[in-house]
């Protein structure tokens, strides 16, 4: 068959039915199908579930599905029934193409032969319960399901079905799909569960499933009018409610449904990530409720450890919530996570060990690694995430990352096939960073996301010593990777590069035992800062600035210079004179601490009022101050507006003010991430890391403000002389993994083993059910990269 579709069905977010019925006069000698769609299918036969389809990728490749169709078909009648969604849209989890099906296929017994692929014993029609202009769940996701139950277009019923034969694509992006590619995943197992507590409230009914879920919703509800209501979903309460919008104002993480009056049955079409759902309508009765999970079919292979002691319990849970995590984010790819992100990242890194050691297998990894190489395609680069559309952007540690995640795969697979394929793009994408490396070959000013740890508190300019640790890393694992593909020149010629950088290295970040973490340390520790924090401390990010006002006194009279940093636009004035109005700030990719912008001022001796006014970010809605010869600052008072750059210090007097005060904030003395990666990159000797090391296991980690990047388990503190010889923890398990790597590594096993037992054990106590993106609740809450903690267990 070519690719076909419903003629006059254009645009993003359809549905189309694509029915066949087939005769079985005889017992069935063979019957199979062969098919694929943009952007997916769920094929029913004889009105029961089969497959969810295809695999994603991205062009020139697709995935199709062989499926035995012999033990679904019975003697007569049969129903095959394909419902086909074409999102239209790229998101993070897919890169757009050409709305179609095709498929081919026949079914063999003892009498005759059905031919199933000519598209003229087909019918199809557009599935008009859907409303085609349905939100986004999110930038990242899809479409929400805008549904009408009472339409009524059940194409499971006997009889005749209406419908039109499909109508072949003219053009479609099959000639630059060139590649089919079949299914290499096994056919996905299901769990479902029903919610642990069903409340019905004044408001609506709260569905609680007891700990998070991912798959198809299933929902049976009595409604005693005709209703339209949404179904929201959420991974944790906020004051006892569910936050659909949790992931931003433009997020909307719910469907909506219209039914007539009476009992009806509704099974999503997607799957939706969740531990709390929220029909939002008091009058609908939900009768029965329940999650049908659909991933890849794990089979547990760990013993659970002996022993009745609380560290043995801990440690047992940790492995139990490590494995359902990694189950969680298993979809046709390794997830990064189902709530918001379900593209592939290279995270997946962190947790081959616990794959295996947990699940005896690596086929997930496999097939991870040879999709990430597809994706490098002609550029030479990794993308971000997988299966985004080509310009989606880097995250430059996690390309390097992608040779040493190869290396580890051949260490525990021995699956040279895979590697010999995978090693080009993986030796690329290293050789295409080397176009930023200075005159020693050190990276500098790397564009892109330089992730590391999600921390602001991390300096990475200019010249990042965990990037740069990364580089020289990937170097030597593609020179054993050379090695063991019998290249020897090659792997010469790697190694070589690798003892020039770990010199380059050493002389630019290493300065008497610490490690910096970048070669412009010295400059921001040289300073006294103070910052504010808007959210914790009102509690509230509502509003689009906060003005804060209070009094300063500077070091000395005279021309001044300050430094201030934010995220978004900021506007200063001094004694009510403007000395500052900027449109933008800092943001992800660049801390705004670590690109300040200077501010010339007048000191007059005495105490002056410095009123700023700070534009709302996401990221973190903060501000950062300092002065060239310090200052010292005075009560001050805060007030939320509307908007951003209304503000006149003139006019708005009396706005309604809350008191509050600046507090002290300096740059950490040294950070886990940086020396966790210059340990295992080699860039240290064991007699250099293992008392550095040691020295980043503090009793106590510090901070002045509680922030959505502050580790849950961090200390509050006023003290500056304590914030000026902090160990900046790790704020991701991403970045402990490497840290707990790097104590394994010097001979400290039983100290990763006991940050894991403290840090995630803490983390069950705070109700974990699956281990968290970071080490607090503000991002997602089911993130594979956790489930690094089982192999630390598993091992030590």
């Amino acid at each position: 068959m070519p690719w076909v579709w419903p003629a006059g069905l254009d645009g993003p977010n359809a549905y189309a039915w694509f029915a066949r019925d087939v005769e079985v006069a005889g017992p069935v000698r063979r019957a199979w199908l062969a098919l694929s769609a943009d952007t997916s299918y769920r094929l029913y036969v004889n009105g029961r579930f089969v497959l969810m389809g295809p695999m994603r990728e991205v062009p020139a490749f697709f995935h199709y599905d062989a499926i035995d169709l012999a033990p679904l078909l019975r003697p007569g009648p049969n129903r095959l029934v394909l419902l086909v969604h074409y999102q239209g849209v790229k998101s993070q989890a897919y890169a757009p193409g050409q709305a179609g099906l095709i498929l081919t296929g026949r079914v063999e017994t003892e009498a005759d032969t059905l031919d199933l692929t000519p598209p003229a014993g087909w019918r199809c029609r557009a599935a008009t319960a859907w409303a085609r202009d349905a939100h986004r769940l999110n930038g990242c996701l899809g479409f929400a399901e805008v549904l009408d139950l009472g339409v009524g277009e059940s194409a499971f019923a006997g009889g005749d079905w209406p419908g039109e034969p499909p109508a072949v694509v003219a053009v479609h992006p099959d000639t630059a799909r060139r590649e089919p590619l079949p299914r290499d995943y096994p056919f996905f197992a299901g769990e479902t569960f029903a919610p642990v507590r069903i409340e019905r409230r004044d408001d609506g009914t709260l569905l609680d499933f007891g700990q998070e879920v991912f798959g198809f919703v299933e929902l049976t509800v009595e409604a005693p009018a005709a209703t339209t209501f949404h179904v929201g979903y959420a991974e944790q309460l906020t004051q006892g409610q569910v936050d659909w919008a949790k992931g931003g104002p433009r997020v909307q993480y719910r469907d909506r449904l219209s039914v007539p009056a009476g009992r009806h049955g509704w099974s999503s079409y997607e799957k939706r990530a969740m531990r709390f759902a929220w029909v939002d309508d008091p009058a609908v009765a939900v009768a029965a409720a329940a999650i049908h999970e659909y991933g890849y079919p794990y089979r547990d292979a760990w013993t659970p450890p002996p022993g009745d002691t609380p560290e043995a319990a801990t440690a047992r849970r940790i492995l139990e919530v490590s494995a359902r995590t990694i189950r969680l984010c298993s979809d046709d790819l390794l997830n990064d996570c189902p709530w918001r992100e379900r593209a592939q990242y290279l995270d997946p890194y962190a947790y081959f060990g616990a794959m295996q050691g947990l699940f005896g297998t690596l086929e997930p990894v496999r097939k991870f690694l040879r999709q990430f190489a597809r994706g490098a395609r002609a550029t030479g680069l990794l993308p971000m995430c997988y299966p985004s559309a080509p310009g989606t952007g880097v995250i430059p540690d996690f390309i390097l990352t992608y040779a040493l995640a190869l290396r580890r795969y051949l260490q525990l697979s021995g699956d040279r096939d895979t590697v010999a394929d995978c090693y080009a793009p993986a030796r690329g994408a290293v050789d295409r960073l080397a176009q930023h490396a200075d005159a020693k070959g050190l990276l500098t000013r790397v564009p892109g996301w330089v992730y590391l740890d999600n921390s602001f508190e991390l300096i990475r300019t200019p010249r990042s010593s965990g990037l740069n640790a990364l580089y020289a890393a990937a170097h030597a694992a593609l020179a054993d990777l050379a090695g063991a593909l019998n290249r020897p020149g090659e792997a010469v010629e790697l190694r070589r590069h690798y003892g020039a950088l770990r010199t380059a290295w050493r002389g630019r970040f290493l300065h008497g035992g610490e490690v910096f973490d970048s070669d412009a340390v010295g400059t921001f520790r040289g300073r006294e800062y103070w910052n504010y924090h808007y959210p914790a401390d009102q509690l509230s990010w509502a509003g689009g600035s906060f003005v804060l006002s209070g009094p300063v006194r500077f070091a000395r009279p005279g021309p001044q210079r300050l430094w201030l940093s934010f995220f978004n636009g900021c506007r200063a004035w001094l004694d009510g004179q403007p000395i500052l109005e900027s449109a933008s700030g800092g943001g992800w990719t660049r801390p705004p601490l670590f690109h300040p912008q200077p501010v010339e001022a007048t000191a007059t001796g005495d105490w002056q009022t410095l009123t700023l006014e700070v534009q709302h970010a996401s990221a973190d809605w903060e501000v950062y101050l300092a002065a060239e010869a310090g200052l010292q600052t005075g009560p001050a008072r805060v007030a939320v507006r509307e908007a951003f750059g209304q503000y006149d210090p003139a006019r708005d007097e009396h706005l309604p003010w809350q008191p509050t005060h600046w507090r002290p904030y300096a740059v950490p003395a040294r950070s886990q991430v940086s020396a966790g990666l210059a340990t295992i990159s080699g860039m240290l000797s064991l007699d250099e890391a293992r008392p550095l090391l040691t020295r980043c296991l503090p009793e106590a980690h510090w901070a002045n403000f509680r922030k959505r990047t502050t580790p849950f388990f961090v200390q509050l503190t006023d003290d500056r002389g304590r914030l000026a010889d902090n160990v900046l923890p790790c704020n991701t398990p991403w970045s402990l993994h490497f840290f707990c790597q790097a104590l394994r590594q010097v001979g400290l096993g039983r100290a990763a083993r006991d940050r894991v037992l403290a840090i995630f054990g803490q983390e069950l106590d705070l109700g974990a059910t699956s281990w968290w993106e970071e080490f607090g609740d503000a991002s997602s809450l089911c993130h594979a990269w956790g489930a690094f903690a089982a192999e630390v267990l598993l091992e030590t």
